[in-house]
């Protein structure tokens, strides 16, 4: 297949089928996982995605003092016509080493190079340093791991971790026995505070593990609220849509909804969030305002297989390790989509 006679749909995405590049490898392939194509980008929006990653973490992090680094950050944008736009902050985003399993399938399948500048193995050591610290033993830690979706990253992440020495086991939170120092948490119960958590919860207080991200972190990087105050600084604004909390003249939402997004202040992962030109007026009536905040709708661009597109910018201390993509079809960024799924970034030079 010729990978390069994919239609251009607009200047800012395109997509780049991968043919039988991506296939059952490495006890990696889940159906909705891992796209049938990577994504291509023009060398102007990798470049301002970077530079909208530094500036956003150092005012996030300004924000926030004496708050534990959080390890990984996800930026998650929609390239529009105005260049990029962030859609939202993530403290434990994953995908990332399923992404460079992604790129390490399609290396060699066009003549263009990925958006990020480090080589995978690179990315490798970069994000267990931030993971793992000054920890001598570090667990990855989710609720039965075993059934999240993502599980097979989990088992990239172990390796990466036994490779350097540093123990790597998957341990279901709710199971905890101690016995590590480190611990690479994916749990969605931010705070700890679930009863079946409280294992871990009582080790951390006594600092006997630390946890990447911590308790903290989702509070300080990734609560919502957040995009109403960078939307606002003049230094943050080109990059971030209007957004405004949702009790500032709610009525109004309505008229306006077709243009607007609406999200949970803590949400994560897309629940709660709604699309206003889908959501039903009963459902915006139960909506609690103050919980809410209201952003400009950037529509995600199409790319010609149908696909739209997410980028996601994993980035350590607001340094760029790699770029990812999710495909999906839906209001919703989603893995049910066939043929859609995590995709790696690779970068168009212009002329």
């Amino acid at each position: 297949m010729n990978a390069l006679a994919a239609i251009l749909m607009n200047s800012r995405v395109r997509a780049l089928p991968c043919g039988d590049g991506v296939a059952p490898f490495l006890g990696l392939w889940r159906p909705g996982l891992l796209a049938s194509s990577a994504i291509l980008v023009d060398e102007g929006q990798g470049a301002e995605m970077k530079r909208a990653v530094a500036v956003l973490d150092d005012h996030l992090r300004r924000a926030a003092p004496g708050i534990a680094d959080p390890g990984l950050l996800g930026f998650d944008f929609h390239l529009s016509a105005d260049g990029p736009r962030l859609i939202e902050v993530n403290t434990n985003p994953g995908g990332l080493l399923l992404v460079l399993a992604h790129q390490r399938a399609c290396a060699g399948l066009w003549p263009h190079a990925p958006v990020h500048d480090m080589a995978p193995d690179q990315v490798e050591m970069a994000v267990a340093k931030a993971f793992a610290g000054a920890a001598a033993k570090v667990a990855i830690v989710d609720d039965a791991p075993a059934d999240q979706f993502l599980y097979p990253e989990f088992l990239l992440y172990r390796q990466l971790f036994a490779r350097l020495g540093l123990g790597g086991d998957v341990i279901d939170a709710r199971h905890w026995q101690g016995g590590f120092d480190g611990v690479y948490n994916r749990l969605t119960d931010f705070a700890l505070s679930d009863p079946s958590h409280a294992a871990l919860a009582h080790d951390r207080a006594g600092g006997r593990v630390v946890l990447v991200p911590d308790v903290s972190a989702h509070a300080a990087y990734a609560d919502k609220r957040h995009l109403v105050t960078l939307s606002r600084q003049p230094a943050c604004a080109a990059w971030v849509p209007p957004t405004r909390m949702g009790d500032e003249d709610w009525q109004s939402t309505w008229a306006e909804r077709r243009h607007l997004f609406f999200k949970p202040t803590l949400g994560y992962g897309g629940k709660g969030a709604y699309r206003g030109d889908k959501i039903s007026r009963a459902t915006w009536e139960g909506l609690d305002p103050t919980r809410m905040v209201v952003q400009q709708l950037v529509p995600p661009p199409v790319v010609d297989s149908g696909f739209k597109v997410d980028i996601r910018a994993y980035a350590v201390r607001g340094q760029v390790l790699a770029f990812g993509a999710r495909l999906y079809r839906g209001q919703m960024t989603n893995f049910r989509s066939d043929g859609g799924g995590l995709a790696s970034v690779f970068c168009h030079h212009a002329g």
